[in-house]
Parts: structure tokens; C-alpha cells; sequence
């Protein structure tokens, strides 16, 4: 091989590289476009392919991904978990309604004062029971309702929202949380927050179509950590037997703007059906 030739060559070479490393280039900004407009499942897709393109991922400033977990780093987004179900006796028809209700037969919900810490916390009954998906900013409101019907006939409504708190430090860090509740303990059903199963706060003895608790968590060290919060409808009626119903369940105040170190995560996704968040 002449030398002319084997410059050809590699001129040619470097033109290969360059193009590709152009077409690389764009790839990646195109991925971080999409990335503006993702949803957080979304994310864990779209850092897997930067990751291929740019290596480590682990400081990027569009997402972090570890485990299967997703976090807020994007779009500050706080994702988190949300159910509603109303407790009237003929839905027991479902069969088998307690693995659907958190391990808790829809005749305890109705009967007796059902609190967060009694759900069943292995990740096959809480994907079960948490089947919905939300995405909140400083603030946001689950649930703002008002029904009216006649004749109760032991039926009311409960929400419930569950987050997934991960603190990254070596210490334990405090979210202070506002929460926007209702409840009608007369009737034996009252607003309730856990954390890792371990009851924290209940509205026992309240009886209210809307009010705000303040409630401190310390959440543990270098943990995931499970915070489950309840809220069922206040209910009211008349000499007609006109029933209303009013359901309110939010978070406010700002308290979903977590400190430095604590991240909000949707990660069940990654763990087996039989794992317990505690």
C-alpha cells in the first residue's frame, strides 16, 4: 500500500467517525427533547438509551434511574400511587375483595375503623390496591368531591394516596406534609397516615368535610421508605333522608417541594409481588 493510498484511507476513516459522531450527537439531543414532554415511567426508556449513547448517567441532569426506580429529576414531577372505591355491600360481588382492597374485606372498610398501617404492604396487594398513577407539583389536590343520594345504606367513599420517599443521605431527613383531609368518625370512618406500616397519625374523633393536619415525617437514612395516607367522605343527611357526601383528600402549602436528599420514586414495578415495603 502506497502511502497516497493509505491517507485516502484515512481520510476516509475520519469522515466515517465524524459522521457518526454527528448522527450520535443529534440522537442524543433528539432524546433530550422528548425528554422535556416524558412522563415519569417514561423516563426509566429514555435513560437506558442515553446511558447506550453517553455512558454514565448517574450525574445526567434529565433522570435518574436505579434499580427500576424514577424519580423527579426531570420535570420535578412527584409521582405517586392513588386509589378511590366506595364501600357499599353489593361490591363485595367482586369475589375475593380483600386482595383487591389492600388485604382488607370491603365488610371491615364499612364495619370498623380501617387505618393506613393495616393494609397489606407486599408489593402484590399494594400494585392491586394503588392502581392509579398521579402527578403533583408543590401542591395537589387527589380527590374534591360532593355527591348526593338517597338512603345509605352503609356506603361511603375512601381514597388513599401512597408515596414512595427515598432519602439518598446518610441521616434522617424531615418532610413536613400538609395534609387536606375528610373524615366522619361517628359513622367509623376516619383519615389515617403510616409510614413503612407503622401508624403515624389518625383523625380519630374528627368529624369534618374538609380540614388541614400537619403532620412531620422523619424519613429513615439511605431507605425507600412507604407513606400511605387515607381519607374517606363525611357524610351528612336530613329529616328526608337526603344523603350528601363530601370527599376532599390534597396536599398543601408547598409541602411536596421535598428537601435536598429526599426524592420521590415510582418504583414497584422493580420489586417481586411477594416483597414487603416496610
Amino acid at each position: 500500500m502506497t502511502n497516497k493510498t493509505a491517507r485516502k484511507l484515512n481520510v476516509k476513516g475520519s469522515e466515517n467517525e465524524r459522521d457518526t459522531l454527528m448522527a450520535k450527537n443529534e440522537l442524543i439531543q433528539r432524546i433530550k427533547d422528548l425528554a422535556q414532554s416524558a412522563k415519569a415511567e417514561q423516563l426509566a426508556y429514555l435513560a437506558k438509551a442515553l446511558d447506550t449513547l453517553k455512558g454514565n448517567l448517574s450525574n445526567s441532569e434529565y433522570s435518574d434511574c436505579n434499580n427500576g426506580e424514577v424519580t423527579n429529576n426531570l420535570k420535578n414531577e412527584k409521582p405517586y400511587r392513588w386509589t378511590k372505591f366506595s364501600t357499599y355491600h353489593d361490591s363485595d360481588m367482586v369475589g375475593e375483595s380483600a386482595k383487591c382492597f389492600g388485604g382488607i374485606t370491603l365488610e371491615r372498610w364499612r364495619k370498623q375503623k380501617v387505618e393506613a398501617h393495616d393494609i397489606n404492604h407486599s408489593v402484590e396487594y399494594m400494585n392491586s390496591l394503588f392502581n392509579r398513577k398521579g402527578y403533583g407539583g408543590k401542591n395537589t389536590i387527589v380527590i374534591c368531591t360532593r355527591s348526593v343520594f338517597y338512603n345509605q345504606e352503609e356506603n361511603n367513599e375512601v381514597g388513599l394516596v401512597m408515596f414512595r420517599v427515598k432519602n439518598i443521605t446518610e441521616q434522617v431527613l424531615t418532610w413536613n406534609v400538609c395534609y387536606n383531609y375528610s373524615s366522619h368518625d361517628r359513622m367509623g370512618y376516619v383519615a389515617s397516615v403510616s409510614m413503612n406500616s407503622t401508624r403515624i397519625w389518625s383523625s380519630e374523633g374528627m368529624n369534618t368535610e374538609s380540614s388541614v393536619e400537619k403532620i412531620k415525617l422523619s424519613i429513615p437514612a439511605k431507605k425507600t421508605s412507604t407513606i400511605i395516607f387515607v381519607s374517606p367522605a363525611h357524610i351528612t343527611m336530613d329529616g328526608s333522608g337526603l344523603v350528601s357526601q363530601y370527599h376532599k383528600m390534597g396536599f398543601v402549602n408547598d409541602c411536596l417541594s421535598l428537601s435536598e436528599g429526599l426524592h420521590f420514586v415510582d418504583d414497584l414495578d422493580s420489586y417481586d409481588d411477594d416483597y414487603l415495603l416496610t
